[in-house]
């Protein structure tokens, strides 16, 4: 008892996704400059977060935009497709061996080394390594 989409309202969907995730990652880079200016030493250490998010920023939406692609016929299946016409189990760990090249590129390097550089800038532009460090140090006083 699956509840099944149209191609329009799955093409609205990706869009609609896209463009919040996009909104939501130029803003926080955006803040993350802007707060930047703050901070003191070199330029690494200034801007180093706000780069490392502006790279994230395009691995990340690389799928979605991917999915856009598709949906709109620019990028036409089979080059465009995720997973392989010859496998049925697409779902959970088991779709991790149907995956095409488009889908291992897109889908796991992508978007997973998008998001580690994404939890990288922000523990390094909220300090949130230092405030572990001062935490742990004072709970060891105690």
């Amino acid at each position: 008892m699956g509840i099944s989409a149209t191609a329009g309202a799955k093409s609205l969907s990706h869009t609609l996704s896209m463009a919040l995730t996009m909104t939501i990652l130029t803003n926080l880079t955006q803040y993350t400059y802007h707060k930047a200016q703050l901070r003191r030493g070199s330029l690494w250490h200034r801007q180093g977060p706000t780069l490392l998010l502006a790279l994230a920023t395009p691995l990340l939406l690389a799928d979605l935009a991917r999915h856009c692609l598709q949906d709109s016929g620019v990028w036409p299946a089979p080059g465009s497709s995720m997973y392989r016409d010859d496998c049925d189990e697409v779902a959970g760990l088991a779709g991790l061996r149907c995956l095409t090249a488009v889908g291992w590129i897109f889908s796991i390097l992508f978007t997973y080394s998008g998001f580690i550089l994404m939890l990288v800038s922000v523990v390094w532009a909220a300090n949130i390594h230092d405030k572990i460090r001062s935490a742990w140090a004072l709970a060891q006083e105690a």
